[in-house]
């Protein structure tokens, strides 16, 4: 998140690169100097399977080639990429991520039916927000629960809306906003991006 990275610059005077991994040890990319998200291509074995419909968007596929223990093949960790075709100017070989867009079952439904995902980008639309999430009862109506900080106010409000707007037609999606105290975790502690009611087609 942006505004995490600042958090860091300043507190720490250093410039903070990103690494994305997970427990299945079934991918890992990491940034360079540059700026690019690199594929490790010596952990693991990483597959890009294309999204039905969704455009220059896939969902990550590992094989572990370092867990002797219990290794996992053509795993589906439920990741979603937007992947780049530049390379980079640090010479690095391999693929790169060019953005990581969220969880395949972050998925909100539009009016007209469309699957919306990747909603990373929601906390970093104000700084005076501590938490959020997206609850959807029926297609082309969302819930935005936000656990705001102390300075939030109507501004950021219509930033949030705002950017909404910017990603999705309104006259697709209808907002409404409430604020809670806390967002719930799931039972292994993670916090949950989307919620949805809507059961899959």
């Amino acid at each position: 998140m942006d505004h995490q990275k600042e958090n860091i610059r300043r507190a720490f005077g250093v410039e903070p690169l990103q690494h994305y991994g997970n427990s299945e040890q079934i991918a890992n990319f990491s940034q360079c100097p540059k700026g690019s998200l690199h594929v490790d291509e010596d952990f693991s074995f990483v597959e890009f399977v294309e999204r039905p419909g969704q455009q220059n968007q896939y969902t990550v596929v590992g094989t572990s080639l370092w867990n002797l223990a219990r290794p996992l093949i053509r795993y589906n960790i439920g990741d979603i990429v937007t992947l780049s075709d530049q390379r980079c100017t640090c010479g690095a070989w391999g693929r790169i991520v060019k953005s990581i867009d969220g969880r395949g079952d972050d998925v909100i439904i539009c009016a007209d039916n469309t699957q919306v995902t990747g909603f990373n980008w929601v906390l970093s639309t104000s700084r005076n927000i501590s938490a959020a999430q997206i609850y959807q009862q029926k297609p082309g109506e969302i819930t935005l629960r936000i656990v705001k900080k102390a300075d939030f106010g109507p501004k950021d409000e219509q930033q949030l809306l705002q950017a909404f707007k910017n990603r999705i037609d309104e006259k697709q999606l209808r907002i409404q906003m409430t604020y809670v105290e806390e967002i719930e975790r799931t039972a292994r502690g993670k916090h949950r991006m989307v919620v949805s009611e809507i059961q899959p087609t």
